[in-house]
């Protein structure tokens, strides 16, 4: 949302601050086609002040009465579902009225494979996917906030599950926000993949990066993404026994969410589609060929290690 920051104020009085007033930390990756969290820290920063509803109104008297303020941050759906009433309570204290929120879910297997590829992308993660699969526990965060959600009236919530139609999250993401000419309002940069996945070779090359420069390799990872187009879609391979595991795990919790989702959000309990298994067309893994890396992803590796290497 950051670089359609002046087109939502313009078109239909959204506010998207980029600056904490608690700090001055200020969120600019976006703004230069890096990969970004979004600017939730910076409600994040003001319901850890000392005084959240001073720094709030801050941000509050520089907009009209009808204007309002948007925060977006994939994390706070883990990070504030015990605060809900606090913020509405800030909301209403600064004439924002309700808060309106807007949640994408996806479906479980899917969820979990994505992200293990940004552990292993970003985080240092070692593990297999087999090994790290038995320690998702995300739904468990899902729930919490589904919960206090519907424990305050003045927390209104729109669902969409990203898992069923990847390419629609700007038109839905534009219809929340009420903009005219739908998604066409937004910009979305050409050529631009600054979150896409690591495919198989690229996940290989990290697992052992990670295992010799722990979370040093991290910048690796971003700049794979950052600088070389997407080579395909194969981030890690996950065996169909550790698929139907995760799915058995996953059952009850799925149900009580799916109580309180409308059905079109739905989550999904089902295998990953085999071109996402690590599979080959015949069946037969992928796992011990040969590292295959294009010249840039070589010439991506080597400034890395140069980095690492002079970061020591």
């Amino acid at each position: 949302m950051s670089v359609n920051r002046t087109s939502l104020m313009k078109l239909n009085r959204t506010a998207y601050p980029q600056v904490s007033p608690v700090n001055g930390f200020e969120e600019a990756d976006a703004r230069q086609l890096r990969f970004s969290m979004g600017n939730g820290f910076i409600l994040n920063s003001i319901l850890d002040s000392a005084d959240p509803l001073l720094h709030l109104a801050s941000l509050v008297d520089e907009l009209q009465s009808d204007d309002r303020l948007l925060f977006s941050r994939e994390a706070l759906m883990k990070e504030i579902p015990h605060r809900l009433s606090e913020i509405a309570d800030l909301a209403e204290a600064v004439g924002l009225g309700h808060v309106e929120i807007l949640l994408f879910v996806r479906d479980p297997l899917e969820h979990a494979y994505s992200l293990y590829g940004q552990m292993v992308k970003a985080h240092g993660c070692i593990e297999s996917i087999v090994e790290w699969l038995p320690k998702y526990n995300l739904n468990d965060a899902l729930e919490s906030f589904l919960e206090a959600v519907s424990a305050d009236p003045r927390c209104h919530l729109t669902v969409h599950n990203y898992s069923r139609a990847p390419a629609a999250i700007f038109g839905q993401a534009a219809e929340w926000l009420a903009l005219p000419n739908g998604s066409q309002t937004l910009t979305v940069e050409p050529g631009i993949h600054v979150n896409r996945s690591l495919q198989l070779d690229e996940l290989r090359l990290m697992l052992l990066l990670n295992r010799h420069l722990g979370r040093r390799a991290s910048a690796i990872g971003r700049l794979l993404v950052e600088s070389t187009p997407a080579p395909g879609d194969l981030p890690s391979q996950v065996p169909p026994e550790a698929q139907d595991i995760f799915i058995c795990r996953m059952e009850a919790s799925v149900a009580r969410i799916n109580a309180r989702l409308p059905e079109p959000a739905h989550l999904r309990l089902q295998r990953l589609p085999c071109n996402l298994t690590g599979l080959d067309q015949a069946g037969h893994s992928l796992s011990e060929q040969s590292l295959k890396l294009t010249t840039r992803q070589l010439e991506v590796v080597v400034e890395g290690l140069l980095h690492c290497h002079a970061d020591v």
